[in-house]
């Protein structure tokens, strides 16, 4: 049965998860990590739009909506910074590309940008990375969340943000979401906690020439 055009939402989602730097407390459910580093990835099968269907997906709009508050808890009065990552791509992220995002907080590595990545690490065009998002939290001793909380002792807020990614048209076979978490500051042993989230999107099922789909396959797969 053919797939007809117009208006189309999905989701993307990640559980909630908590883990610390030292490994004492080591992140569950599908959550992956090395060193400071955590990420999530889900895959979003496209191949219907493959079979001679000529049509590609257009993103119109991107929600996050989060199903709680972040936080940490610690022994000390060390004040952790995290630094949170969503990103759409139209190829799957490397753990390499990941962990070479942020090796130190003040030199992202962001995919689709000129950084300074390694010669035989992973580089993703601009037509790439569909949608991104990066947010820098810091601890707020006045989000106070008591001992007793689910969520941890004290809250983390966001203090910068950004977007990018370039909104192109997707075809199959896949598109992949990585939602990636950077721990900064604290001790080894601090209790971090990420609340799960859900990635709306919104956009309309399009109609494609048959060369206009094969040349975004191509420049989607950096060939």
């Amino acid at each position: 049965m053919s797939l007809t055009t117009g208006p189309r939402q999905f989701n993307f989602q990640s559980p909630k998860q908590r883990w610390t730097i030292d490994e004492s407390v080591v992140p569950t459910n599908g959550w992956n990590k090395r060193g400071p580093a955590m990420w999530y990835q889900q895959k979003l099968d496209l191949r219907a739009f493959s079979e001679e269907e000529n049509k590609g997906l257009d993103i119109l709009n991107v929600a996050i909506q989060e199903g709680g508050i972040y936080s940490y808890s610690d022994s000390v009065d060390h004040f952790p910074v995290m630094m949170v990552l969503d990103i759409i791509s139209s190829v799957k992220l490397r753990e390499s590309q990941i962990t070479d995002m942020l090796p130190v907080m003040h030199d992202g590595n962001f995919p689709s940008f000129l950084g300074n990545l390694k010669d035989d690490n992973q580089k993703l065009n601009t037509s790439q990375v569909i949608y991104g998002q990066w947010r820098a939290f810091a601890a707020n001793a006045n989000l106070n969340l008591g001992s007793g909380s689910a969520w941890g002792e004290r809250g983390l807020q966001v203090f910068q943000a950004g977007s990018f990614g370039q909104g192109e048209i997707i075809v199959g076979p896949a598109a992949y979401y990585t939602r990636a978490v950077f721990t900064f500051g604290g001790t080894v042993s601090c209790l971090t906690y990420v609340p799960a989230n859900i990635v709306v999107c919104s956009g309309g099922l399009v109609e494609m020439k048959g060369f206009q789909e094969l040349n975004q396959m191509a420049r989607m797969s950096a060939r």
